[in-house]
């Protein structure tokens, strides 16, 4: 009975635990964390442990969520050096789960023109930001102003570009440096039109990832609609047109 007992803790001890702590899924590198279950985005490292910059590019979505060896993990968070000098990266969506972002994460990411950082954000790290040149566009979904130093934004041209944040967090932003460096700081909010017929039928102003509860169909003689084009499930950081 003992023996028996023994074998099947080893049997789980074996299969709930020790998940690699690096490794990609979905043409993503992570660190895993067995202790908490996270798994933060990563640079590409090589097999002798050598870090590889400017590995991704185009338009990146990072899942909230990622199974490796078996394991689910949590993705919490943008390690440093992550998408650095990605100079053909256009793109890249940032789960909601995340909450910290590491220093460099996006440095000399030149193509990138706008981000979107989560509400759970609370931290960002040394010159995560910096010389992304083409940078127009900020949206901090966060209500109370994250954690960041001095240089996050350094030799990217923040003078120039729009940070987007919570109407309520507005002053909150404003008065604090280097979030009060952005040359227009206004609230998120879109429109979401529906035309018809090529006018506009009813247009709404939604705030960001606000649910949106498709239109009734309009009734017209003589007509059948066809239905609405895609609608997203939940309103995006712009503005949105339905045909």
């Amino acid at each position: 009975m003992k023996k028996s007992f023994l074998f099947l803790l080893l049997a789980l001890v074996s299969s709930t635990a020790l998940c690699a702590p690096f490794g990609q899924r979905g043409g993503i590198f992570y660190y895993f964390s067995d202790e908490d279950g996270t798994a933060s985005v990563a640079c590409y490292i090589s097999d002798n442990g050598d870090l590889h910059y400017g590995y991704y590019f185009g338009s990146v979505v990072i899942p909230q969520e990622v199974i490796y060896d078996s394991c689910t993990y949590t993705v919490t968070g943008i390690s440093a050096d992550a998408f650095r000098d990605c100079t053909g990266l256009t793109s890249v969506t940032i789960p909601g789960s995340v909450t910290h972002i590491g220093g460099d994460a996006f440095k000399e990411c030149t193509s990138l023109t706008s981000i979107i950082i989560p509400n759970r954000v609370t931290k960002i790290g040394n010159a995560a930001f910096s010389a992304c040149s083409s940078l127009t566009d900020v949206y901090c979904l966060a209500e109370n102003v994250p954690n960041t130093v001095e240089n996050v934004f350094t030799n990217s041209p923040v003078a120039s570009a729009t940070l987007h944040v919570p109407e309520e967090a507005i002053e909150s932003y404003k008065n604090t440096w280097p979030w009060s460096d952005f040359g227009d700081i206004i609230p998120i909010k879109n429109t979401l039109t529906y035309i018809v017929d090529g006018e506009v039928y009813k247009t709404y102003e939604i705030g960001y990832d606000t649910p949106i509860t498709p239109e009734e169909e309009p009734t017209k003689e003589g007509y059948t609609f066809s239905g609405w084009s895609e609608i997203p499930e939940t309103m995006p950081a712009r503005d949105v047109v339905v045909t």
